[in-house]
């Protein structure tokens, strides 16, 4: 059996179960107590397993810690263990996870990644927070436009995102005005204040990412107004091939 196996099979990280074998730090005995109650007949039923880049999930976990959800939130929604979701959260040895569990990854991130936490549904979200960032993990407004689970894919490098999601900006809205294909895309803000320019630098790089995934380049200058009631920004600009 491989670390990875018997850290897939305990639900922990591969760093935990490394520290156990090689001694390199102590370990909890409810830690020792999972490792050697795993037999070789698990291992051998998770082999059969459809097994997936972890890099994704990663992604998803560090960006929901971001906004303040912590690991027994996401432990309850993803169902597994909170160790589980701090070992992909934060080891980088975790290189594939089961297929399915990243599913459900993907499905909890996408309900959650538009709001923060309340208080009650995540006590340690303050914290959690604190630690994210410090650590330079992107939240999900970074990643808006970025296909999460392409291993080169880079995020968003426009410092700190104070609550404004990206909404639908893969899906381009574009219509036809006058024989031009006009496109349309917006960002919208969910909680508190946002710095209008930011929001504003935020949607211009994220419409040029957008477009340029289509093939597409501006071709007039884009217009941009900011509904005060929806609290949506919308860029609205004139299009051709690239």
């Amino acid at each position: 059996m491989t670390r990875a196996e018997i850290a897939c099979a305990t639900g922990m990280s591969v760093k935990a179960v490394s520290n156990y074998f090689y001694r390199s730090n102590k370990v909890a005995a409810s830690t020792a107590r999972r490792i050697m109650s795993i037999s070789v007949e698990d291992v051998k039923a998770r082999r059969g397993e459809v097994l997936v880049p972890a890099w994704g999930a990663t992604r998803r976990l560090r960006a929901l810690a971001v906004l303040g959800w912590d690991a027994n939130a996401l432990a309850q929604r993803i169902g597994v263990s909170a160790a589980r979701v701090e070992g992909i959260t934060a080891d980088d040895e975790v290189v594939e996870l089961p297929a399915a569990e990243a599913s459900r990854i993907a499905t909890a991130y996408d309900v959650l990644c538009l709001r923060r936490p309340a208080s009650w549904e995540s006590p340690d979200s303050a914290s959690r927070e604190a630690v994210a960032r410090s650590l330079g993990w992107a939240e999900p407004a970074q990643w808006a436009g970025r296909d999460l689970e392409a291993k080169g894919a880079r995020p968003l490098q426009h410092g700190r995102f104070d609550a404004v999601p990206l909404l639908e900006v893969s899906a381009l809205s574009a219509t036809r005005v006058q024989g031009a294909l006009v496109v349309r895309c917006a960002v919208r803000l969910v909680a508190g204040d946002a710095d209008v320019r930011r929001m504003r630098r935020v949607l211009a790089e994220a419409t040029k990412s957008a477009l340029s995934a289509h093939g597409l380049v501006a071709s007039t200058r884009p217009r941009v107004r900011r509904h005060p009631e929806t609290r949506e920004m919308a860029m609205t600009v004139r299009v051709k091939q690239a």
